[in-house]
């Protein structure tokens, strides 16, 4: 879909951009892979920071081209309307989050028999037919169980066999779906946390189960580790932080260099919690026989049909199609964010809203089936297998942050970087690549009050 803008006067473009999030919040749309990337849910960032890491006001002054930190996080995308009021909602939830509570017989709260706030059951296992026992992300399209925080092995986890928890969720057919209940991918879970929330990541009225197992309650994923211990390693996600890096043993394994033992204060076994889905991802693409990587005539941008994001084909320094030489490493996140104010003032390959890519949007490139780098390197060759900068911040404390998200390429992890030196600690040396555009739930800039589906002013690269 290609916008003129030309054919619609400022004062019109708000009310246009409102109509056209609305209609996608309730339209349909087409349906990828289960661990497909699909329309991303935005970050969770609200605020914008000064260089000394204070919170300020997302205007022009602090986050435009010419500011100290252009184009932050909380500038663009469904948390900036959100906090302006303007986000259309189908359910509820904080920031640009979309949820409905969905209760045991299929009956979406408020609908049904299924009442406004319909209660927790007192065994999540076996829920009334008119308790709580799924939620439905309104933006990703999935169907999540509340979980169930009891310890419990990858062997029993995995089980389709009866009496499991992915067989008992089938056959009471759990919140109206009688099969496809399944555990995550990783990626699937790192989709529901915060970065404007810490300790828990996610929303304790969305997530109950999920925001009070916060000592050491790691979940299952169906993700290998394809960096040290793919034959015995998985991925599994904590809602504590809004990370994802973390692994556990599927077994007790002799002579492992991980696994042999089981951890201490175990009973004896390598466990973990269950949170299933069903479902899969909804996608930006209206074909889903599309491929998803387009690489750009000259081969120097891509775009990704999943996501409507244009990618920088390269790490910012390097040259050419194949991305020639060593990208540019940044110490400091305030440098780091002031590539994007460059690249737009050259209009690098010819467009003026590149920006450095929230942690949402970076995470999107990870490959979670290869390492090293954990990237597809025919679409983007010579990824550094560092930590690279986003625009989204750690909070750390309710107006200071000195902490930014950052996603490694090696193994493919969102982790953290400080965003200065500090004389105690070893000194990030990070690099950037650069995005634009995005699908039509993240394409709003909340300061320039336009659409990001086209470069309006320049059609060589439509």
């Amino acid at each position: 879909m290609i916008v003129d803008r030309k054919l619609f006067s400022d004062s019109m473009l708000p009310a246009l951009r409102r109509a056209l999030v609305l209609a996608l919040a309730v339209g349909a749309s087409t349906c990828l892979g289960a661990d497909a990337i699909g329309v991303l849910p935005d970050t969770g960032q609200t605020t914008c920071f000064a260089p000394d890491y204070s919170a300020v006001p997302c205007e022009e002054a602090t986050t435009g081209d010419a500011s100290a930190l252009p184009r932050q996080d909380a500038r663009f995308g469904r948390d900036a309307l959100a906090a302006l009021g303007q986000l259309p909602k189908v359910g509820g939830g904080e920031y640009g989050f979309d949820y409905t509570r969905i209760c045991a017989n299929g009956d979406a709260e408020g609908t049904g028999s299924c009442p406004n706030g319909p209660p927790l059951p007192a065994d999540v296992e076996h829920p009334a037919p008119n308790d709580w026992a799924c939620l439905r992300d309104n933006v990703t399209g999935l169907v999540w169980s509340l979980g169930n925080a009891i310890g419990t092995t990858w062997a029993e986890a995995s089980s389709t066999a009866p009496g499991s928890f992915i067989h008992r969720a089938n056959t009471s057919a759990r919140c109206g779906l009688s099969a496809g209940w399944r555990l995550p991918v990783r990626r699937e879970g790192y989709s529901l946390m915060s970065a404007g929330r810490q300790l828990p990541s996610v929303e304790p009225a969305y997530f109950p189960i999920l925001s009070t197992t916060l000592t050491g309650k790691s979940f299952w994923t169906t993700d290998v580790d394809m960096t040290w211990y793919p034959e015995a390693w998985n991925h599994v996600v904590f809602f504590d932080w809004a990370g994802t890096g973390s692994y556990n043993c599927r077994d007790v394994i002799p002579g492992h260099p991980k696994c042999a033992l089981p951890p201490p204060g175990s009973n004896g076994r390598w466990e973990s919690s269950v949170l299933l889905v069903n479902g899969v991802w909804r996608s930006a693409s209206p074909s889903i026989s599309e491929p998803r990587w387009q690489v750009r005539a000259d081969g120097l941008a891509v775009s990704d049909s999943a996501t409507g994001l244009m990618w920088d084909r390269c790490t910012w320094g390097q040259t050419g199609t194949t991305c020639d030489g060593e990208g540019q490493l940044f110490r400091h996140w305030n440098d780091a964010m002031q590539v994007s104010g460059l690249a737009n003032q050259m209009r690098h390959r010819g467009y003026y809203d590149w920006r450095v890519p929230n942690a949402r949007e970076l995470e999107s490139l990870v490959e979670t089936d290869t390492a090293r780098p954990a990237i597809d390197v025919n679409v983007f060759p010579n990824t550094a297998q560092e930590l690279y900068w986003t625009s989204t911040q750690k909070p750390v404390l309710p107006t200071v942050s000195n902490q930014a998200w950052c996603v490694g390429f090696r193994e493919g992890i969102v982790g953290n970087c400080m965003k200065a030196v500090d004389a105690n600690l070893t000194p990030n040396r990070s690099p950037v690549r650069l995005v634009r555009g995005g699908n039509p739930y993240g394409m709003v800039d909340a300061i320039a009050e336009r659409l990001f589906l086209a470069d309006f002013d320049d059609e060589a690269h439509p």
